[in-house]
């Protein structure tokens, strides 16, 4: 997760940081580039933490798949949106597992650490450069400056200069400003900010290159700091040139000596850019949108333990569509959810003729029966009981195209709901790691019933004898065991149609003169282990 954290945060800071080069980067409002560039280390690690899932781009591209393999294969059939299956992956018992991804995020932490440490050194160097020989100190307005006898570049972190005593006494009032000008503006909080997106994306070089552009930034800030107080822009500007020959000694502060001292120069001639060029800023907004949209994750992504709903109610029993009236010495029974066979028994049915058994939320049976279904409801349906309908509508056209398109009682949003409380991840299929798109079509017939639910892609597992005498070793007490040749991607099918087959009756389609017509209908379901 660290590192598929660090990817996307990169991504943020590419495409973010880019065009703050292209268009912002030679503007001289030194102030709003340096909080352009802080905001874009801020929304690099922020964003990737965000999920607007109203936003996602995940289910229109699926959708589009899912519509030209359906096309390539001629049927031109409404398409869902898909379902996501989602189930923690497990590694076997007793097994060490050592792939490429364990490599790189041993790798990547490890590159956290040393940068980590470099920076906790720089730190601490630089905390002994302010007690190691120094001649004087002097308090000013809250910041110290320490004087030192050595041969010392000058440099300010947080509230503290240091200066050596013949650059004090050369052009003392010039380098104090200019460092008061890093403390005023607090680009020592800055630095540490930089330091937490290059422990994140110590890969990334792009980030080392932002962090020059800050450091850029921070000194033409100082610089106009210096030229405010009153002093000689030339002179000022000579004083660069003189002690360019020298090197920061300490990378981590903020350093009077940088070989910048060109740009710096060229930024202090330059006219002000018209305030105008500000709105080029405005390119943020479709990047963090774009960057919003592509790391949201479906809305409706299923959880393998989701419980299922009308727990705990006392609900609404529907026979083929003829509501039953509940004995109320049943009641109690049925609040405790009931047992199948003792269902079918309240009934006066036969459990073999039972064909499906579904439990609706108060709100989907409350879009069905009004009131009456307020508690939930308990769906069953015959074979008998549809006996009668599929012949009658064997003649009957299944469009592809329709006016208006068969729906879920409640929409869209209901019939996920209804798939998250019902569909579970195949065992064996989790076990062996078996993932996958599988679609499903099926026909919506005149009275909402679903009907002629057919597999139109799944994936392929086949077991070997190896896999079974493995599995059997592993798990000897499993309800379930496995068989040679088995095709596990066909479990993953069934589960998708023993789910589609428990669903209530949609709302039928119309054509173009609002007549009730059959229609045909696929949904995606992506199985996927995390």
């Amino acid at each position: 997760m660290l590192l598929l954290y660090s990817i996307k945060s990169a991504l943020v800071l590419t495409m973010l940081y880019v065009p703050y080069v292209l268009l912002l980067r030679r503007e001289s409002f030194f102030r709003f580039n340096r909080m352009v560039l802080l905001g874009i280390l801020l929304l690099s690690l922020a964003l990737p933490l965000c999920n607007a899932s109203w936003m996602s781009l995940d289910r229109q591209p699926v959708v589009q798949a899912a519509q030209v393999q359906m096309l390539e294969m001629g049927i031109p059939v409404r398409v869902l949106p898909e379902v996501q299956v989602v189930a923690e992956a497990r590694a076997a018992d007793n097994l060490v597992v050592f792939s490429l991804f364990h490599l790189l995020t041993f790798i990547y932490i490890s590159g956290m650490v040393l940068v980590l440490g470099v920076r906790l050194w720089q730190i601490g160097r630089l905390q002994r450069g302010l007690k190691r020989g120094v001649l004087w100190h002097n308090d000013e307005q809250g910041v110290r400056i320490c004087c030192l006898s050595g041969d010392v570049a000058p440099f300010s972190w947080m509230r503290n200069i240091v200066i050596s005593e013949k650059d004090y006494e050369e052009a003392g009032r010039e380098i104090v400003l200019h460092e008061k000008g890093h403390i005023q503006c607090r680009h020592s909080w800055d630095v540490v900010l930089l330091t937490l997106v290059q422990m994140v994306q110590w890969w990334n070089p792009l980030c080392y290159m932002m962090g020059i552009s800050l450091r850029d930034v921070h000194e033409f800030e100082a610089d106009s700091y210096v030229l405010r107080q009153g002093v000689s822009a030339p002179a000022y500007q000579l004083l660069l040139i003189k002690k360019a020959v020298g090197s920061g000694a300490y990378a981590f502060a903020n350093n009077f000596n940088h070989s910048l001292t060109k740009k710096r120069i060229t930024m202090m001639k330059r006219n002000k850019s018209n305030p105008w060029m500000r709105s080029k800023v405005l390119y943020v907004i479709p990047v963090v949108a774009l960057a919003l949209s592509a790391f949201a994750t479906p809305k409706f992504s299923i959880q393998k333990d989701v419980k299922q709903a009308a727990a705990n109610v006392c609900p609404l029993i529907v026979l083929n569509d003829s509501i039953v009236e509940i004995p109320e010495e049943a009641k109690d029974t049925l609040t405790n959810r009931m047992h199948e066979k003792q269902l079918t028994e309240l009934l006066n049915i036969n459990i073999e003729d039972v064909e499906s058994v579904a439990v609706l939320q108060k709100e989907a049976a409350t879009a069905m029966w009004s009131d009456k279904g307020s508690n939930g409801a308990i769906v069953i349906r015959t074979r008998d009981g549809r006996q009668d309908e599929a012949a009658a509508a064997a003649n009957d056209t299944i469009y592809n195209v329709v006016k208006e398109n068969a729906k879920f009682p409640g929409g869209d949003q209901e019939m996920y709901k209804f798939l998250a409380e019902n569909i579970r991840y195949p065992k064996l299929c989790h076990s062996f790691g078996v993932q996958g798109r599988v679609i499903v079509s099926f026909v919506v017939e005149k009275d909402g019933s679903i009907s002629h639910i057919e597999k139109r892609r799944a994936p392929s597992r086949t077991l070997t004898q190896a896999d079974v005498v493995s599995y059997k070793k592993d798990n000897p007490e499993a309800a379930e065991q496995p068989e040679e040749g088995m095709d596990l991607g066909d479990l993953l099918y069934e589960e998708a149609k023993r789910v589609m087959e428990q669903m209530p009756r949609w709302e039928p389609a119309r054509d173009e003169q609002g007549n009730v017509v059959r229609s045909l209908v696929s949904l995606p379901f992506m199985f996927r282990l995390q």
